[in-house]
C-alpha cells in the first residue's frame, strides 16, 4: 500500500498537497484559468463537471484508476480552446449566399473534412484570413454560371470542398472546387501582357500557375467587388508566410497544356496551430 501511495504521490502531487482529488486538476491545467478557458466553450461546462464527477470517484490510493483519470483529463483539458473548421468558418461560409447572389450564381455547397483534428483559438484569425480570399476566389472566378454548368451536365448548384491533416511538421487545409479549373492560358497571356515574362518563353504548367502569387496579376476580364483568381493570392501567401506556412497549388488531372485545369490549393501552417482529437 505504501508503494502505490509514494506513486500516487509522485504522479499528483497536489491530491497529497491538499487533501482532495479534485486538486489534481490544478496540476493538469498548468496554472491556467480554469474560469477564463471555460468561457471560451471549446470543451462545454458538462464536459467540465463530468472530469470533476470522475476525479472525484477515484480513490486516492488507487493507481490504476488515477492513471486512468488523468489520461482522461489530460485529453479534456487538451481540447480546451479549440474549434473545429466548420465553425472557424462559418462566418464566411454564411456570407457566401449574398456574394452568390449578387454574381447571378447559386449558392455553393461545401463540405469540410475535419480529420479528427481541432484548430487552437489563436489559429483561427489568420485561417480567416487566408480562406476569406480563397472561398471568394472559388465562388467568383472557379464555379462557373449557372447555365454554363448545366450545358455541361454539373448541376446548378457548385461544390466546395475543403480538408484538414497533418502533414509532417505542418498543418494542411486544402481547397478545391469543381468549377473550370485554373485557366492557366489567361494567366500566361496576363502575365505576358504584364511583362512578366517574354512572349514564346517555355513555361511548364507549375510555372504557369506559380505566377497567380504575383501581386496584381488577375485572370479575369473584368475585376469585380468580390474577387479576381490570382488578385489576393500574393495575400493569401503572405499570411501564411508570415508565421512560417506557405500556399501551393497542384493539379488534379493530367491535362498538361490544357487552357485550364482542375486544381486544389493546400495551405501548410504549424502543426502546433491544431491539435488530434484522438
Amino acid at each position: 500500500a505504501k508503494t502505490v501511495e509514494a506513486e500516487a504521490v509522485r504522479r499528483f502531487p497536489s491530491i497529497y498537497r491538499h487533501g482532495t482529488i479534485a486538486a489534481a486538476a490544478d496540476d493538469m491545467i498548468c496554472d491556467r484559468s480554469y474560469k477564463r478557458l471555460s468561457a471560451e466553450h471549446r470543451v462545454d461546462k458538462k464536459h467540465i463537471q463530468d472530469l470533476i464527477a470522475l476525479l472525484e470517484r477515484v480513490g486516492n490510493t488507487n493507481i490504476h484508476d488515477l492513471i486512468e483519470a488523468k489520461d482522461t483529463a489530460h485529453k479534456t483539458l487538451r481540447l480546451l480552446g479549440t474549434e473545429d473548421l466548420d465553425t472557424a468558418l462559418a462566418p464566411i461560409i454564411e456570407s457566401l449566399p449574398a456574394l452568390a447572389q449578387s454574381l447571378g450564381k447559386e449558392n455553393p455547397k461545401v463540405s469540410i473534412y475535419n480529420g479528427k483534428l481541432l484548430l487552437k483559438t489563436q489559429s483561427v484569425g489568420i485561417i480567416k484570413d487566408i480562406f476569406t480570399h480563397l472561398f471568394r476566389n472559388s465562388l467568383d472566378h472557379g464555379l462557373e454560371m449557372p447555365a454554363d454548368r448545366l450545358a455541361q451536365g454539373k448541376s446548378a448548384q457548385g461544390l466546395i470542398y475543403l480538408s484538414m491533416k497533418m502533414d509532417g511538421n505542418k498543418l494542411e487545409i486544402s481547397i478545391k472546387d469543381d468549377g473550370r479549373g485554373l485557366a492557366l492560358k489567361k494567366i500566361r497571356e496576363k502575365a505576358v501582357a504584364d511583362g512578366e515574362i517574354l512572349e514564346g518563353e517555355v513555361l511548364s504548367d507549375e510555372q504557369i500557375a506559380s505566377l497567380i502569387f504575383r501581386p496584381g496579376l488577375s485572370t479575369a476580364n473584368q475585376l469585380s467587388d468580390i474577387s479576381g483568381r490570382g488578385v489576393g493570392m500574393d495575400a493569401v501567401r503572405g499570411f501564411a508566410t508570415h508565421d512560417g506556412g506557405d500556399v501551393k497549388i497542384s493539379f488534379l488531372d493530367d491535362n498538361e497544356g490544357a487552357d485550364y485545369r482542375a486544381f486544389e490549393t493546400a495551405v501548410y501552417l504549424s502543426s502546433n496551430y491544431a491539435v488530434i482529437t484522438e
